[in-house]
């Protein structure tokens, strides 16, 4: 990630982040159950494990606030896309194009 200081007080800061991210899937597991009027006829598990990897680009706004000189706390909103792969199955992550977050805590300035 790399943050960009638009405003930088003795106290106060804002900045942009932004980057990319890069996650490797190990394995995803499918159950198949199938049912007839309520009963289980069959049921089938398959575990695969998982080749290549997903990428995706993050940015966000953020805010900090120096408390002491050491500590400091932050707010900041972003948003998050993960791009397709064809060796990734269908998750959570490329359901939808844009994923909001945010982030807020303490850091520690050493």
């Amino acid at each position: 990630m790399t943050n960009f200081k638009f405003i930088n007080k003795k106290k106060f800061s804002m900045y942009s982040s932004h980057g990319i991210a890069i996650d490797k899937g190990i394995s995803y597991r499918q159950t198949k159950t199938i049912t007839d009027g309520g009963s289980v006829i069959e049921t089938s598990k398959t575990s695969t494990s998982l080749r290549g990897f997903q990428g995706g680009i993050v940015i966000g706004i953020g805010a900090d606030y120096k408390l002491g000189k050491l500590i400091s706390i932050y707010f900041q909103p972003g948003v998050s896309s993960w791009l397709l792969n064809v060796n990734q199955p269908a998750n959570v992550r490329n359901s939808h194009l844009l994923w909001p977050s945010l982030q807020m805590g303490a850091r520690i300035n050493l």
